[in-house]
């Protein structure tokens, strides 16, 4: 589970504009991790996890000055939760149970919101490193 960013900067020409593919993904799991155990050959055992996600992904090209940032915004995903509870002991008793638990499910609705700042480095002109100096040295 989580948000995956996928980004491929392009630096134009004259250095003052990058434009950015960017490929933002959630992914939801759906269902418990499955194992499954299988063998492949005179080989041992090898067991496989195969979990059920939920992806949702959008892709987006962006073009930006060097030193701009960039807002990325607008996926919405809901999160549905399923809640129990209950007197201790009291809930678990056939027939009356039922007047002291309490089930439901509860939706909530979340947006992922994304700043990138971007800024052109070029190598050649980053101050250099003092222990990569006396590191020469020897």
């Amino acid at each position: 589970e989580g948000v995956i960013l996928d980004v491929r900067p392009i630096v134009s020409h004259d250095r003052r504009y990058i434009t950015l593919e960017l490929r933002p993904t959630v992914a939801t799991l759906i269902k418990p991790i499955r194992t499954f155990t299988t063998q492949l050959g005179v080989g041992a055992a090898v067991t496989f996890q195969l979990p059920e996600l939920q992806k949702q992904a959008v892709n987006t090209t962006v073009v930006i000055p060097d030193g701009g940032t960039l807002l990325l915004a607008g996926m919405k995903f809901a999160e549905e939760k399923t809640l129990d509870s209950g007197v201790p002991i009291l809930r678990d008793i056939p027939v009356v149970g039922f007047f002291f638990s309490r089930d439901g499910k509860a939706t909530s609705m979340k947006d992922l919101i994304i700043l990138l700042k971007v800024e052109i480095v070029i190598g050649s002109e980053l101050e250099p490193n003092p222990e990569d100096e006396t590191e020469l040295l020897r």
